[in-house]
């Protein structure tokens, strides 16, 4: 979530200059777009990266770079660019990051529909965004968008908004969200996705339509597992992703 927070912390910098009194006038002649946002974003990301990798460096820690999966409990066999290399030790950390849900009913390749991940390549500022899902990352580009000026509906399926959250934490949130002008539709859920006259149509089961220039889908994200051999180290996946643990595998 490292982009979703650079690019919320932009828009709070901007926002900071826009309250002073000292800089009101200077930043009411500057408006920075989704793209000048996205630039400071991967300057940020290339930091985290670069920072990581000396941390490997400093500790004398090998990095293989391939494609790795369990062929039994302690080894673990990664495709390289000079070939197989079979990796043994005592225990594994599994940290093989995700992807963005995505169902199948819906066309990820079309530019207007985007997920959490190709919504760090839209060039432009659009005028109006559906986020559907209003989870952490929901929320937070619905804000980050609204922010920037543009018009934004946020779509969950639930009663209430992160029920994590203790309930006074919930309530601040909608507030300020709703605050900023950000429509929110509790309890809708949706039937398909369509795309016409340059627009986006959100179809909800309750027979209401939503249209807007871009389509967030925001509905979480899944873990790369799925072709890591975990079965074979007494591991399975769920549908999202997620681990279990067999209890004679438990240490």
């Amino acid at each position: 979530t490292i982009p979703s927070k650079a690019l919320r912390h932009s828009v709070g910098q901007y926002l900071e200059l826009k309250r002073s009194p000292l800089f009101k006038a200077l930043a009411s002649q500057v408006k920075p777009g989704f793209p000048q946002l996205l630039r400071a974003a991967e300057g940020v990301i290339g930091k985290q990266v670069a920072m990581r990798r000396d941390f490997y460096e400093r500790n004398h820690v090998e990095v293989v770079q391939g494609h790795g999966a369990f062929v039994s409990p302690h080894e673990l066999e990664v495709q390289t660019s000079a070939g197989p290399r079979r990796l043994r030790g005592k225990a594994f950390v599994v940290a093989v990051g995700s992807r963005p849900y995505r169902p199948r009913d819906i066309d990820f390749t079309h530019p207007r529909i985007r997920d959490s991940d190709t919504v760090l390549r839209l060039d432009h500022t659009p005028d109006s965004v559906t986020v559907y899902g209003a989870g952490v990352v929901g929320c937070e580009y619905a804000s980050i968008f609204r922010n920037l000026g543009v018009k934004v509906n946020l779509i969950h399926s639930r009663d209430k908004l992160l029920s994590f959250l203790d309930d006074e934490i919930v309530d601040a949130l909608a507030y300020h969200l709703r605050d900023q002008g950000v429509l929110i539709r509790n309890q809708e859920e949706y039937e398909r996705v369509e795309v016409k006259d340059g627009l986006v149509v959100l179809h909800l089961k309750s027979g209401k339509k939503i249209g807007s220039e871009v389509l967030l889908w925001a509905q979480g994200r899944s873990g790369n597992t799925h072709d890591l051999g975990l079965d074979k180290v007494g591991l399975a996946a769920d549908s999202r992703g997620l681990l279990a643990v067999d209890e004679h595998f438990r240490t």
